[in-house]
């Protein structure tokens, strides 16, 4: 007798997953309901202030070419750099402390709040202060802007070829609403995360099951015809031992 080799089908796979479908959106449903509770209820609110900045090159001429704005786009990447650098995150962070003794921060700490990101095919990037604070998320972006463009402090790096002016300032802090916590869409991806998770419990859990309950089952598994089967029948006995 040898074992055949079976290819799984779609009808192997119903035959798995439907039984314990209940249970796969159990799960799925456990998970979002638990997602949605700690979004609602445990994550922190978050606080994001922005701004936009425009980066020219310093001309006499009263018309600005097409390789001016080509050379803008990359001096966008220093500053880029440029802001996100040790050197000057701490200046930032001794301009904050005047602004406000309670702002004590470490340079990595500050680079952790930011985040500047260019705007498409333009000589414009944003910088983004997202912290647990209105008022923090405000002075920072405020000191980092007002520092940003600040006569002299990247000028080692743009060596006065270009300069920088604000197109949209950071809001004041009571402007600034809460950060969205997607409470729907992190319970949607928990439930799906968590159909998977079940799906494939369920699959391995079948794989290693060698239980047979059908006559079928032998049959696919051994090259043998059933003739016959055997209904199973409980019987409860009872012996007496006696002395």
């Amino acid at each position: 007798m040898s074992k055949k080799t079976k290819e799984t089908t779609i009808k192997d796979l119903f035959e798995v997953f439907i039984p314990k479908l209940w249970i796969i959106l159990l799960v799925g449903v456990l998970l979002a309901g638990v997602m949605s509770v700690y979004s609602v209820f445990f994550k922190k609110d978050t606080y994001t202030a922005s701004a936009e900045i425009y980066v020219y090159k310093n001309s006499n001429s009263a018309t600005t070419t097409t390789g001016d704005i080509a050379a803008a786009e990359e001096m966008v990447n220093i500053y880029e750099r440029a802001i996100g650098g040790d050197k000057f995150l701490e200046h930032v962070c001794k301009m904050l402390a005047q602004k406000n003794p309670k702002y004590e921060y470490t340079p990595a700490q500050i680079k952790r709040m930011i985040r500047i990101s260019k705007v498409t095919d333009t000589p414009n990037f944003i910088i983004q202060v997202t912290t647990g604070s209105r008022e923090l998320s405000a002075d920072l972006a405020y000191v980092i802007v007002q520092e940003s463009i600040a006569v002299g402090k990247l000028e080692e790096i743009i060596q006065n070829s270009h300069s920088s002016s604000v197109i949209e300032n950071p809001k004041n802090a009571e402007n600034i609403s809460a950060n969205s916590k997607n409470t729907t869409r992190n319970a949607i991806i928990a439930f799906f995360a968590g159909i998977i998770l079940a799906a494939v419990c369920v699959w391995i859990f079948a794989s290693f099951d060698v239980t047979i309950r059908s006559a079928k089952k032998i049959e696919d598994n051994i090259d043998v015809p059933v003739l016959g089967v055997i209904p199973r029948h409980d019987v409860a006995t009872s012996m007496e031992v006696k002395e």
